[in-house]
């Protein structure tokens, strides 16, 4: 968005909006796993609320009007969750047509997540996997004691997934 002049007039700022995504596959996305909380959730109508969307509207679907989706998870690393909540977002950029997708991993283990990721999807050259980041902050070290100036890394799901 700082390279290319984006028109934000008429856009709006939605938290915690719910969005029903009846497409929702794991196909779509190239996960790889058999996690069955993954597969049995997945079976059904999933009703999905994303702590941040940046869009036209809610019935919006055009490429224009879709910028960015944003899930934050502090915490707990639960693979699980993790890797669920990507595939949510991996699915907005392929079928709402969402330029961007980013997840906030607030205080989980970095190397533990980019493993999870590479166990679960593999890289069948998906656009969406340049389009959706992983933002790495965390504010403590490792013995979790706060640090003076946070830490934050910033990679796509392409970047994981391919070592860079």
């Amino acid at each position: 968005m700082l390279e290319e002049e984006v028109n934000y007039a008429q856009l709006q700022l939605n938290g915690e909006i719910s969005k029903l995504d009846n497409n929702l596959t794991l196909e779509g996305c190239g996960y790889d796993g058999d996690n069955e909380f993954i597969i049995e959730k997945l079976g059904r109508r999933l009703r999905v609320i994303p702590d941040l969307v940046l869009h036209k509207s809610q019935n919006y679907r055009e490429f224009d009007g879709q910028k960015v989706i944003v899930e934050i998870k502090t915490g707990d690393d639960n693979p699980t969750h993790d890797i669920f909540d990507l595939i949510k977002l991996l699915n907005f950029v392929e079928q709402l047509n969402f330029e961007n997708a980013i997840f906030v991993a607030v205080n989980k283990d970095r190397q533990q997540l980019s493993n999870d990721i590479k166990k679960s999807f593999e890289n069948l050259g998906k656009e969406s996997y340049s389009k959706c980041s992983i933002i790495f902050y965390t504010g403590v070290d490792l013995n979790n004691d706060n640090l003076l100036h946070p830490k934050v890394f910033f990679k796509s799901i392409e970047e994981i997934i391919n070592n860079r």
